[in-house]
């Protein structure tokens, strides 16, 4: 059905897409049509942009305007990913297009801008998925309930798809969002589990809640974990970042974070990010769950 759906995986740089003709299963009235159409909820033209890590295998860059003959896709990025399904990005504004045929790209790189040509009707971008088979429903793919990436072990030994599991004590959700206070007192069952194994979908039955990372989860059967090890990283002391942790803007840190001693120079108001660095060199912001005090 058109509307607003919760992604987790986003196709405009906006990160606020509105659906405006549904993939041809929930849109009666056009089932022949194999993908998602979506324009910018903000309300003016925006990039695409790539769902996921992958390969750009196709490009066109050259359609003017309408065409229902020959170029109906318009402008347009087609990209392979890891798990062997393939995205396009249709209708592009023509000139626009970033990427290059063999290019790597990354989740979140601009392909071009959405627009109006081939067989469109107005600026928006049409989304679709191709199993190397048949276009398949993109909406699961853009859920997060099936992945463009190759299966790979989650990073715990413990959490995993089915567990039951408590939100440690002041935790987010992995988009920063602050839980309602009875998050805390509940008990979730684990429903998926991110590509890199670091975050997972939490949920009750059938009815999900969000995502968190799982380094914020505890099994239901375990006690609370202490947070000695959060009080014990203050201004002053000595710390390594934990394996696997991102700075807290999600920029990922050079290998040799991960095995160097750093001072806290400085922390935030909420004292769930603390300042690194060497001395009075500063290396960046960090959430002190990511640290351990050494």
């Amino acid at each position: 059905m058109s509307g607003k759906y919760n992604l987790k995986y986003h196709v405009l740089e906006s990160k606020s897409e509105y659906c405006t003709a549904d993939y041809g299963t929930r849109e009666l009235s056009y089932s022949t049509h194999h993908g998602m159409d979506f324009i910018n909820d903000a309300g003016h033209a925006c990039c695409a942009i790539a769902v996921a890590d992958g390969e750009v295998i196709a490009v066109q860059d050259g359609v003017d305007g309408f065409d229902d003959k020959v170029y109906t896709a318009g402008n347009y990025v087609r990209i392979k990913h890891e798990s062997g399904v393939y995205s396009r990005y249709l209708h592009l504004v023509k000139g626009s297009v970033k990427v290059k045929v063999g290019q790597k790209v990354k989740a979140g790189t601009v392909l071009g801008t959405e627009g109006n040509t081939g067989y469109s009707y107005g600026t928006h971008l049409h989304f679709d998925v191709f199993d190397g088979t048949q276009y398949v429903d993109p909406l699961p793919y853009l859920m997060g309930e099936k992945s463009f990436y190759k299966a790979k072990k989650p990073t715990s030994t413990t959490v995993t798809v089915g567990s039951k599991v408590r939100v440690k004590a002041g935790a987010t959700f992995s988009d920063g969002a602050k839980p309602f206070a009875e998050v805390y007192n509940t008990v979730y069952d684990v429903q998926l589990l991110s590509h890199n194994g670091k975050e997972a979908r939490i949920g009750i039955g059938d009815q999900w809640t969000g995502w968190i990372y799982i380094s914020d989860l505890y099994l239901a059967n375990q006690p609370a974990p202490s947070a000695d090890a959060a009080k014990a990283v203050k201004v002053g002391g000595k710390v390594k970042v934990n394996a696997g942790a991102t700075f807290s803007d999600g920029t990922e840190p050079y290998p040799f974070v991960y095995t160097t001693v750093f001072d806290v120079i400085t922390m935030s108001k909420d004292g769930k990010e603390a300042l690194i660095g060497i001395g009075t060199d500063v290396t960046g912001w960090m959430y002190v769950k990511d640290l351990k005090a050494e």
